[in-house]
């Protein structure tokens, strides 16, 4: 399997078939994806968001923490595909398929309705915002026996990001996020901010182990942080 960087990747898309590689730590975001199938590949900690897809197909491909917010899709498939904590939180679909595909904690937050599960097998997914209260805890202690199948550089890159997250959510126990639904006002922003942990969790790794974003203008959100050095 071809480990590839953003740039390299981008390159590649005119190939119109992409097969076997690999994309771990990837900004990818913004970008057009058009007329491409996608097959038989990885993405670990890639982000998505605000990319347009149209007549995009990915066959025999997994996600594992890929951030496909905002994105605008119309006869985007995934077929037998694996995708975990990972989601597509307020993005605009049209006519978009998911087939034979596995989906853990995963998030449709204010997606569009233009999009069909088909033979999906389907653990923990998110439709609104209050959906991830009971479940934080659950979410973050899950990733444990994933972690383990991982290399050790990739464990320990992940395990260190967990506890920058731990820290900046001033969590008192080990990976314990103890929220509870309230009816109090500013609950529903609350559980946004509490979503987007894991979304931070995605810009952290892109930050502090990937690559600068490919052919941007001005600086993303990861650019901007200068204790991260590319």
């Amino acid at each position: 399997m071809e480990n590839l960087t953003s740039i390299e990747f981008l390159d590649r898309l005119q190939e119109k078939e992409i097969s076997n590689i690999y994309m771990q730590y990837s900004d990818l975001t913004g970008h057009e994806f058009k007329d491409v199938v996608i097959k038989n590949s990885k993405f670990f900690f890639v982000v998505f968001r605000r990319c347009i897809f149209k007549n995009v197909i990915f066959e025999n491909c997994e996600f594992f923490f890929c951030a496909f917010g905002y994105t605008d899709s119309e006869n985007l498939t995934f077929r037998h595909c694996k995708m975990e904590y990972s989601g597509f939180t307020e993005a605009m679909m049209k006519d978009c398929k998911f087939i034979s595909t596995s989906l853990s904690w995963h998030s449709f937050i204010n997606t569009t309705p233009g999009f069909e599960l088909r033979n999906c097998t389907q653990f923990n997914i998110f439709r609104k915002t209050e959906d991830i209260y009971p479940l934080i805890d659950k979410g973050m202690e899950e990733l444990q026996p994933i972690l383990n199948e991982m290399d050790f550089e990739t464990r320990h890159n992940v395990m260190a990001l967990l506890e920058v997250l731990k820290r900046n959510t001033k969590l008192d126990k080990e990976i314990n996020f103890n929220f509870t639904k309230t009816e109090k006002p500013g609950a529903y922003e609350s559980c946004k901010k509490n979503y987007s942990m894991f979304d931070s969790l995605i810009d952290s790794a892109v930050a502090a182990y990937g690559t600068k974003p490919a052919y941007k203008t001005g600086k993303s959100a990861y650019e901007a942080k200068s204790e991260y050095k590319k």
